[in-house]
C-alpha cells in the first residue's frame, strides 16, 4: 500500500512538472560523409572531464555496432609493441606515422566528451520570486584521422543543452535533462549519425 501510495505520488508530481526540452545542435567541419566499409579502425582512449570509462564503453559499443571487426582498441597492440598509453586528441604527423607503423591500422578515431555546465538537477521547483534560470550543457567531438593519408577526414560535433528559465509568479516544479544524461545522450547520437551518413 506504501509502495502504491508513493508511486502514486511520484507520479503526479511528474504530470503536473514542466519539462524543459533539451536541444542537441550538431557541426561538420569536415568527414560529414564517409565510407566506412574498408581499412582497419583504432579507437584511442577517450578525452573526457567525466566518466572515462563510461564514455569509453559508448564509444566501442556504437562505433563497433557500425564498424564490427574491423574496429580495435588501442591497448590490443600493447602487449608486445611500443605504443603510448594515449594519443593527443589533435596528433602530429609523427605521431600518425608512429601509429601506422606499429598497429597497420588505417584510421585512427578520437573522442571528446565535456560537461559544460551542470547548474541544475533533474527535477527542480520554481518558487517564482524572481527571475532566473539553471542551464546543463555538455559537447562531443570526433575527429577522426586517415593513417595512410596521415590527414583529418573528419571532425564532428555535437552540444546539448537544457535550460530550467523560472519567471516571478511561475510556480512548480521543472524538469529538465542533467548534464550526465545531455553528455551520454549527444554522444550516442553523434555516432549514429556516421551510420546514417556512411557512404
Amino acid at each position: 500500500m506504501k509502495k502504491t501510495f508513493y508511486m502514486l505520488s511520484i507520479l503526479l508530481v511528474l504530470i503536473s512538472c514542466g519539462i524543459a526540452k533539451t536541444k542537441y545542435n550538431y557541426y561538420y567541419e569536415t568527414g560529414k560523409y564517409l565510407d566506412l566499409s574498408k581499412g582497419k579502425w583504432i579507437l584511442n582512449k577517450v578525452y573526457t572531464n567525466y566518466d572515462e570509462t563510461k564514455i569509453y564503453d559508448i564509444a566501442l559499443e556504437e562505433f563497433r555496432e557500425i564498424l564490427g571487426d574491423s574496429l580495435y582498441e588501442i591497448s590490443t597492440f600493447r602487449n608486445d609493441r611500443i605504443l603510448a598509453e594515449q594519443y593527443p586528441f589533435e596528433p602530429s604527423v609523427s605521431e600518425l606515422k608512429e601509429i601506422k607503423l606499429i598497429t597497420n591500422c588505417d584510421y585512427l578515431i578520437n573522442v571528446k566528451s565535456n560537461i559544460l555546465k551542470n547548474e541544475g538537477g533533474s527535477l527542480s521547483y520554481n518558487r517564482g520570486s524572481q527571475f532566473d534560470s539553471d542551464t546543463n550543457r555538455a559537447s562531443s567531438t570526433i575527429k577522426i584521422y586517415d593513417l595512410n593519408a596521415l590527414v583529418l577526414v573528419s571532425d564532428v560535433s555535437v552540444t546539448g543543452s537544457s535550460s530550467n528559465i523560472k519567471k516571478p509568479n511561475d510556480d512548480g516544479f521543472t524538469y529538465m535533462s542533467n548534464s550526465t544524461n545531455i553528455l551520454v545522450n549527444g554522444l550516442t547520437k553523434l555516432i549514429k549519425k556516421y551510420k546514417k551518413h556512411r557512404l
